[in-house]
């Protein structure tokens, strides 16, 4: 009898255990919020209208979601979402995002990369397509993240020391990159006051994936570039 009821006991216990866990890790979302001006623009009059404008933006992730790169140390990637609004009246609207963040192992720095994926084409600059953005916010004395464990802490914002960014779009007739690059002024975890919202859809996805194709290497070494410039 003892017996019995020692092992129904172990079997409450387990079915309690296993409701408890089978419920969801609370969202800890993290969102940025920023503004931002152009700095430089590639001479194309369909993006002239980029010239010395600013922006506005934000980017969210939740921090407790499983890392994308669990082998790589030091290194986190995770599903984002974002809205960015610019000064000629142009919005980014996405959720194709994902943020990375460095911290130790290899690096030689710490912050986060957020990617916008492209791939679209964008009402108001003929011939052009959407094919990425980058957003950096690094700190090279590695002060600004403390840890990649889940879950994320928000960073010292303060430590953060290249802010530099590229918007790109490509001409795939003429199989060339046309790039605004940006600088991130200020970048702030509280919703500022007056915060504008999406006022427009997502553009619609460019069925032209062998065109896209052709040149988004370009995009990738440019970010390459950017990102190894500071190490």
């Amino acid at each position: 009898m003892f017996l019995k009821r020692r092992v129904a006991f172990a079997l409450s216990v387990a079915a309690i255990t296993g409701i408890i866990s089978s419920e969801p890790v609370p969202a800890a979302p993290i969102t940025f919020y920023f503004t931002g001006s152009v700095t430089s623009v590639t001479p194309d009059a369909r993006v002239a209208t980029f010239s010395g404008a600013s922006f506005v933006g934000r980017y969210t992730f939740d921090s407790t979601e499983q890392n994308q790169s669990p082998s790589i140390p030091g290194f986190g990637s995770y599903d984002a979402s974002s809205f960015i609004s610019f000064g000629n009246g142009y919005q980014l609207t996405s959720t194709g995002n994902y943020i990375r963040v460095f911290s130790g192992g290899s690096f030689s720095y710490a912050g986060y990369d957020f990617i916008i994926s492209g791939g679209t084409q964008p009402s108001g600059f003929p011939g052009l397509i959407f094919n990425g953005a980058s957003f950096y916010n690094r700190d090279f004395s590695g002060k600004a993240i403390s840890s990649t464990a889940l879950p994320l802490s928000p960073p010292d914002l303060s430590a953060f020391d290249y802010q530099d960014s590229l918007l790109n779009f490509i001409d795939p007739a003429a199989h060339e990159n046309v790039n605004v690059d940006l600088h991130i002024d200020k970048l702030t975890l509280q919703r500022p006051s007056g915060f504008p919202e999406p006022t427009t859809q997502p553009p619609q996805q460019v069925a032209e994936p062998n065109a896209v194709g052709l040149v988004s290497f370009g995009f990738m070494a440019a970010v390459w570039v950017r990102s190894r410039r500071r190490t």
